[in-house]
């Protein structure tokens, strides 16, 4: 095993212990988990230890592992919209589970002194004390502007979808849209990743190739507008996997070297964690790296080669992997089984990832080129909602489970499945480090 994916294992490793046990247990788990490697698997690389010291260090003074009760006065910084915000600090410190925030305030970004008035699971209420509105940058009063001028000539539905996929503002859809979206098995949709990343730059690739510009120049060029995009939309963990795999892809492409799309996913997953050390309990990052994860290594296990229509038949299982390595997660976030959604994902993402392309343009183009563009992007908007309705009354589509699933169960799951799957790789680990 390279010495980056190693570090990419230990890192995921330590990761789960976080969520397993609190700042001395995790010590304890960390020293007999680098012993471990040390001691049986024989690496003997002082810069994993390093690396994986330093990113110990990171937790423990970052997150914040404090459970908190009724009464307390805290600080927290967050950006609300529509009433509902994600606790971004709490304290000054990451906390270790995610959870909203509802506030009876206008739209923005804050820091927010207060008493916590409830607790729940997934939210918390809290009696504001005094709070900081954090003042819009240039791009974001730019694009507010662009959202406006667009609602001029699409219907609100069109461009709450619009905000939702290409500008990361999941708090704008309509919940009956996002609820059928989830039911259809199509809300990675929804969130900007991969996908979303991956159809923009082959959009702008596409125009900068009819520009017959030298290698160099287009791929230089297509980072910048990506760069651009990125940091001008809302920044997640599942943004920053596919922008991190996407520079590794088009550096290079710029200097000619030969890319590996599994090293730069490793790599991604690495920094991400590095700068979201509670990345496991945010949705966004699972799905995104779950999913890229199940289509590297997990679907050429299972894969047919020598078969006649072999291609219609890789395409079932391409998609049932990744519906079943999915609906752990689906199960414990959402309460939810897609049986038949991948059927429904053959249609959804064509369609979606053109949908994708149309508001992206329409984002970059002047007001006097909307009106005529419009046209098309709503009326792909009304095919979406079309498909999703009539999706809806498809029986056994997705089941909803009623029980609430610890979070430590759907760890171990993963983890037995993994030590199944990559039984080979784990016993030859020792050989190629």
């Amino acid at each position: 095993m390279e010495k980056i994916y190693l570090i990419g294992t230990i890192f995921a490793i330590i990761e789960i212990g976080l969520y397993l046990f609190s700042p001395i247990p995790l010590i304890i788990f960390f020293l007999f988990l680098l012993g471990s490697f040390w001691f049986i698997f024989r690496v003997k690389n002082k810069e994993i230890y390093a690396l994986s010291l330093l990113f110990l260090v990171r937790i423990l003074f970052i997150v914040n592992f404090n459970e908190y009760k009724v009464g307390d006065i805290v600080t927290i910084k967050t950006e609300i919209s529509n009433g509902v915000g994600k606790i971004e600090r709490i304290k000054n410190k990451i906390p270790l589970l995610r959870k909203n925030i509802y506030l009876s305030i206008e739209d923005g970004k804050y820091e927010i002194l207060g008493e916590i008035t409830r607790i729940k699971p997934r939210y918390i209420l809290l009696e504001e004390i005094e709070k900081t509105k954090k003042e819009k940058n240039k791009i974001e009063i730019i694009l507010e502007g662009k959202i406006k001028k667009l609602r001029n000539y699409l219907s609100n539905g069109c461009v709450n979808l619009i905000e939702t996929t290409v500008l990361g503002e999941k708090k704008k859809i309509y919940k009956d849209i996002e609820e059928n979206f989830r039911n259809s098995g199509a809300s990675h949709l929804l969130a900007i990743s991969g996908l979303h990343l991956g159809v923009i730059s082959g959009a702008i690739l596409y125009i900068l190739n009819k520009l017959s510009l030298k290698r160099e120049i287009k791929y230089s060029g297509a980072l910048i507008i990506l760069s651009f995009y990125v940091f001008a939309i809302k920044l997640s963990p599942s943004v920053l996997r596919a922008y991190i795999m996407a520079v590794v892809y088009m550096v290079g492409n710029i200097i000619y070297e030969r890319n590996d799309i599994k090293k730069s996913f490793i790599v991604a997953f690495i920094i991400n964690l590095f700068i979201y050390p509670n990345s496991l309990g945010d949705i966004s990052f699972i799905m995104s790296y779950l999913c890229v994860f199940l289509i590297l290594w997990v679907y050429p296990k299972f894969e047919i080669k020598k078969v006649k229509d072999k291609n219609f038949y890789n395409t079932i299982i391409f998609l049932l992997v990744i519906q079943v390595g999915i609906t752990p997660i689906t199960l414990y976030f959402f309460k939810t089984m897609g049986v038949l959604s991948f059927f429904t994902n053959l249609v959804l993402t064509p369609i979606g990832s053109l949908f994708i392309i149309l508001g992206f343009i329409s984002i970059i183009l002047p007001e006097s080129l909307i009106r005529i563009f419009s046209f098309f992007i709503q009326g792909i908007y009304n095919l979406i909602e079309v498909l999703l309705k009539n999706f809806q009354n498809i029986p056994y589509l997705t089941i909803e489970i009623k029980n609430e699933i610890d979070f430590k169960i759907i760890i171990f799951i993963y983890v037995v499945i993994f030590i199944i799957l990559f039984k080979k790789e784990i016993k030859n680990l020792e050989k190629n480090v």
